[in-house]
């Protein structure tokens, strides 16, 4: 088995170095004395929904929110609303134990 080349005397590796091809972690990989891939990849936005809790939360609401917008540039989304730009609409995620989400509200865009 090929040595990979270039190791660094340091027992770190910066997390920059892992995108790049000369990097130790890409030589072991390409050396195969490093197996971590358990499966293919996946795009960004196409991941099945993960195991979810049988628990009542917001967090479910908002990521299947996000998820149905995946990919569009016009949403804003923190813990305590959702925003959908491009439909003017609102949704408020005041509950943490509410799994649903409630009634959007229009909004309209001011200026300060």
């Amino acid at each position: 088995m090929p040595k990979p080349r270039h190791l660094s005397t340091s027992p770190l590796q910066d997390y920059h170095e892992f995108c790049n091809s000369d990097s130790v972690f890409a030589q072991l990989e390409a050396s195969g004395e490093l197996k971590h891939r358990v499966t293919a990849a996946i795009a960004p936005g196409s991941e099945p929904e993960p195991y979810v809790p049988q628990v009542n939360t917001r967090g479910l609401a908002r990521a299947r929110w996000i998820q149905e917008r995946a990919g569009c540039q016009e949403v804003v989304a923190d813990w305590m609303r959702l925003r959908d730009e491009r439909e003017r609409m609102e949704w408020s995620l005041d509950d943490p134990q509410c799994p649903d989400l409630p009634n959007a509200v229009p909004f309209h865009l001011t200026c300060h």
